[in-house]
């Protein structure tokens, strides 16, 4: 069973990556307290909805490393699950950014084609995270159950870099 075999780089990742995530989860505690009783908008409120999708991310990416190689049923979806999470947690991180800036430097009413066009091209990005658990085109598993990625992967990061500039573009355009 390779789960008890993982190799000094992997453990170290894991370890690395527990203790952010315990730092993470602190600070988002913090952060928790300071939305619930203060009632802070703003900065605050988009660091603790960033620390939560952090949090996210290493905790999937604990799970990943972890159950990677183990080939039996709760392996198997354990493997596809966290990675799933991981892909979707960073989709989540860099929309939320992008939206979160352009809600800071344009006011609320401001809903140009540009965004709106931004808002679709993230629609898609998570359709084809979809349609990749029933159609391998981003990513897959070998038999072994381990994860690599597919030919559809530069498309899926081209498509989030061109979301993510378009929102950059109408910021800049209207600042």
């Amino acid at each position: 069973n390779e789960v008890n075999n993982m190799s000094n780089s992997y453990l170290l990742q894991v370890n690395i990556e527990s203790i952010l995530a315990i730092i993470c989860l602190i600070i988002w505690s913090c952060t928790c307290i300071q939305v619930r009783y203060y009632k802070v908008t703003g900065i605050l409120r988009y660091l603790w909805v960033m620390l939560l999708i952090s949090l996210g991310i290493l905790i999937s990416d604990i799970a990943a490393i972890v159950f990677r190689g183990n080939t039996d049923v709760v392996g198997y979806y354990m493997v596809r699950i966290s990675n799933l999470f991981v892909f979707a947690c960073t989709r989540a991180m860099l929309a939320y950014t992008a939206f979160y800036l352009h809600g800071r430097v344009l006011s609320k009413g401001d809903n140009s084609t540009l965004l709106k066009f931004a808002k679709i091209i993230v629609a898609f990005s998570y359709l084809m995270l979809f349609l990749n658990l029933f159609i391998p085109m981003i990513y897959s598993f070998d038999s072994t159950n381990h994860y690599f990625r597919m030919n559809g992967w530069y498309v899926w990061c081209i498509v989030d870099i061109i979301g993510t500039a378009l929102v950059l573009a109408e910021i800049i355009r209207k600042r």
